[in-house]
């Protein structure tokens, strides 16, 4: 009964959201980490603008500001290139276009690392040698920044991993960042 109420409910709480959601991440097995793909919904009546929207896969994305990211080889953080994303449309931005492609026959909105040339890619704004989506406990993160302000502003995020749940992964309260305003104060989120 819990499943059925929560399956009839799901359209309404997807329809009551003002902002851009993740509502998929196909995370496959490792070997077929070229299938893997995030798919973008606008639930709103309005056309959004993705151009100052950006991806990430790691808790510090917001470290963006200060030009500071993870010392590992699986994260990425890609910004969308000129695009809107018209009210009610779904996107797909795929790891590898190719990949994507040859798994599902179709292809994807966008790609995150360049494997074909037919499907725009996103900008890289900083990229580990191995970019992937992690498998046990990850996270997805979608947000806006203006390429000038001390801080990023969450649209939405995505976490998944093996119990006991650390919510504090998202979790920046306390933070402050002097980033590349042109002041040389910190603000705090």
């Amino acid at each position: 009964m819990h499943r059925l109420v929560s399956f009839l409910l799901w359209p309404l709480l997807l329809l009551a959201q003002n902002h851009l959601l993740i509502t998929e991440v196909y995370i496959p097995p490792t070997a077929e980490m070229e299938q893997a793909f995030i798919e973008i919904t606008n639930p709103t009546t309005q056309a959004i603008d993705l151009d100052s929207v950006y991806l990430a896969n790691y808790n510090t994305y917001y470290r963006i500001v200060e030009n500071a990211f993870p010392n590992t080889n699986n994260y990425f953080n890609v910004q969308f290139p000129a695009f809107t994303i018209e009210a009610h449309q779904v996107i797909t931005v795929a790891l590898k276009g190719e990949g994507y492609f040859l798994a599902f026959g179709k292809q994807a909105d966008f790609e995150i690392i360049d494997t074909d040339e037919q499907i725009p890619n996103m900008k890289t704004v900083q990229m580990g040698s191995n970019p992937m989506l992690e498998t046990a406990k990850g996270m997805m993160i979608l947000f806006y920044w203006n390429g000038q302000s001390d801080l990023v502003q969450d649209v939405d995020y995505l976490p998944w991993g093996l119990l006991p749940f650390n919510a504090t992964w998202m979790d920046k309260s306390g933070v402050a960042i002097d980033g590349t305003d042109a002041d040389t104060f910190a603000t705090t989120y």
